[in-house]
């Protein structure tokens, strides 16, 4: 914890003056510290600003930026006035958070990027997502999901490989039409179908294989 100064240590403390505030033209940057141009022209390279941490908006060569001129032989660039450079960059060297009592909005009119080295994270009691056209890519996808509700005119997913586990699966349509390429495997405790209509069944070769009885009922039986 910081300890308070007593009288004697603010007596003997050099305060810091600000002497000077002025307009420059930054000449060249490198890194936080920005190197100004001298009134006659050209870089002056011994006069070296660092830029404030309330200085977000990153300054560039060419930018016209303000300086203020301390006692201690301290030049900070404080605020950037005005850049020919279409883009704006906010820059800071440590974490940075945003915080707001309502609404936080931000808005692009051509194009938003949200770009994290390694994690983008969300924390929300609804995500809501509005669009025309929705391109997910990912190698790995991974969810944990209570209920899932889709809406949708068509649903069309390719995989190499699915694999699905369910405690309960409930599965309703008016059309459904399913095609395996290869093989195609179903296995079960019990498996029961139930059809209003007509049921068929094409195949090169049948087996039907079953360890005690093989039941056909119905009022006409045909074979061969």
């Amino acid at each position: 914890m910081n300890k308070a100064l007593d009288q004697e240590g603010l007596i003997k403390e050099k305060p810091t003056v600000l002497l000077s505030t002025q307009i420059r033209i930054v000449a060249e940057t490198d890194g936080a510290k920005k190197k100004k141009k001298n009134p006659e022209g050209g870089a002056d390279l011994y006069e070296v600003a660092k830029v404030a941490l309330s200085c977000l908006a990153r300054p560039r060569a060419g930018d016209r930026v303000i300086v203020q001129c301390f006692s201690n032989e301290e030049r900070i660039v404080t605020a950037v006035v005005d850049s020919d450079d279409s883009q704006v960059e906010i820059h800071s060297d440590r974490d940075m958070v945003i915080s707001c009592v309502g609404r936080f909005r931000i808005n692009a009119d051509e194009e938003l990027v949200l770009t994290g080295q390694n994690k983008i994270q969300a924390k929300t009691q609804q995500f809501e997502v509005k669009t025309a056209t929705m391109i997910v890519k990912a190698s790995m996808f991974s969810g944990a999901i209570k209920e899932i509700s889709v809406i949708g005119g068509t649903i069309e997913s390719v995989f190499k490989r699915m694999k699905t586990s369910t405690i309960d699966c409930f599965q309703s349509a008016k059309n459904l039409f399913r095609q395996t390429q290869e093989t195609e495997c179903v296995q079960s405790g019990s498996f029961a179908q139930k059809v209003s209509g007509s049921h068929l069944s094409e195949a090169t070769y049948v087996a039907v294989l079953a360890k005690k009885d093989v039941r056909v009922d119905g009022e006409r039986i045909h074979i061969g």
